[in-house]
C-alpha cells in the first residue's frame, strides 16, 4: 500500500531562476528551517550533466503516539533530488527519495519545474510508504499531511527569498 501526495508551487520568476534558488545552499537552510528543520547538512554537486541536491536535517516527531513508537522524538531525513538538464524552455526535472532514517518509511517522487504565462511551477508528485503491518496506511496518512503541509510551506518560503519578502 502507499499513498500520493501531489501539489503545485507557483514563482513569479524564471525556470532559470527558480532552480538557482533550488540549488543554493542559503535558500535550502532556510527551507529547512521555515519547515521545522534543524542540524541542516546541504551538499549541492554537479554531477555530469545533472545537479544532485543533499538536504540532511533533524524533524521534531509531531506525530501521534503510535507514530512515535517507531520515530523517538526526532525523526533525521536525508533528501536527494537529482535534477536534470534544462530543455529549450528551462524546464527540467527532478527525481527525489525522502528517507526517514530509522523508520518503516519513505518518501520517493518527482518534482516538474516548467514555465508559464506569468513565470514558473513546479508539480510535485509523490509516493509515501511505509512497512508496517495493519498501521502502515495510518502511517502514510499522517506523513501525507505532512508533505502536503510543507509543500506549501516551501512555496511561501521560495516566493520569499525570490521577493526579498519577509519569511513566513
Amino acid at each position: 500500500m502507499s499513498t500520493k501526495v501531489t501539489g503545485t508551487m507557483t514563482y513569479d520568476a524564471s525556470c532559470d531562476d527558480v532552480f538557482a534558488m533550488f540549488r543554493d545552499p542559503e535558500y535550502i537552510k532556510e527551507k529547512i528551517k521555515r519547515t521545522g528543520g534543524t542540524n541542516p547538512d546541504i551538499d549541492v554537486a554537479d554531477v555530469g550533466s545533472d545537479v544532485l541536491i543533499s538536504a540532511i536535517r533533524d524533524l521534531p516527531a509531531q506525530v501521534p503516539g503510535f507514530v512515535k513508537t517507531f520515530t523517538g522524538d526526532q525523526i533525521h531525513v536525508v533528501e536527494k533530488a537529482r535534477w536534470s538538464p534544462a530543455d529549450d524552455l528551462g524546464a527540467r526535472t527532478a527525481v527525489v527519495d525522502l528517507e526517514f532514517q530509522g523508520t518503516p518509511s519513505k518518501i520517493s517522487g518527482k518534482l516538474s519545474l516548467h514555465p508559464t504565462e506569468t513565470g514558473s511551477a513546479v508539480d510535485a508528485s509523490f509516493e509515501v510508504k511505509a512497512t508496517v503491518p495493519l498501521i502502515g496506511g495510518k502511517i502514510e496518512s499522517v506523513i501525507a499531511g505532512e508533505m502536503e503541509r510543507a509543500i506549501r510551506q516551501e512555496n511561501r518560503v521560495g516566493v520569499a527569498y525570490l521577493t526579498g519578502g519577509p519569511m513566513p
